[in-house]
């Protein structure tokens, strides 16, 4: 399992220590993008230097009105993520004067793609993951990262059942059944 799928590696029993931070257990009908999938990364990312204590170049993003608001130089969310300064900064070359985040971890390939996709559909605050558009790279993001799977399940996969009790395991496995 080596070079498994994270969500593989998870039913197999194995986690790294990133993984059960971004590993989500919300059905996908209560995921909201924002708070699940952005907000997190904001978090671990950027709010060292842009919180309600700290705000670098009068920019806050601890929560949706800071980014509202933006900072300094103006909208950070703006229309779509080629318009979006918050984008911009996140993208530039790491030697480059204005690239962001200027400590720590920079964000991943897929937190940058989560971000853009968020920008793109309009950046909302309130939305849900089931009420998205979602494309290809974007799912296969949400289940590598996430362990969130998005692909269309058929009856069995959905059905809920209650675990059989050990009693009966047990007669099954007497009367020769496998």
């Amino acid at each position: 399992t080596e070079i498994a799928p994270k969500p593989i590696k998870a039913m197999q029993g194995e986690k790294e220590k990133e993984d059960a931070d971004k590993t989500i257990v919300k059905t996908p009908d209560s995921i909201g993008v924002y708070a699940d999938l952005i907000a997190p990364v904001f978090k671990e990312k950027c709010t060292r230097c842009h919180d309600d204590e700290i705000q670098r170049c009068g920019l806050n993003m601890a929560h949706p009105e800071g980014l509202h608001e933006g900072g300094d130089h103006g909208e950070v969310i703006a229309g779509s993520a080629a318009e979006s300064e918050l984008f911009r900064r996140v993208t530039l070359l790491p030697d480059h004067s204005k690239y962001k985040p200027l400590k720590g971890t920079p964000m991943t390939f897929q937190e940058i793609k989560l971000m853009e996709w968020w920008l793109e559909r309009g950046a909302s605050f309130e939305a849900n993951l089931k009420d998205q558009e979602v494309p290809k790279d974007i799912k296969f993001v949400l289940l590598e990262e996430y362990g969130v799977d998005l692909s269309e399940k058929s009856y069995y996969e959905k059905v809920k059942v209650a675990i059989a009790p050990e009693t009966a395991i047990q007669a099954m496995k007497d009367a020769g059944f496998k």
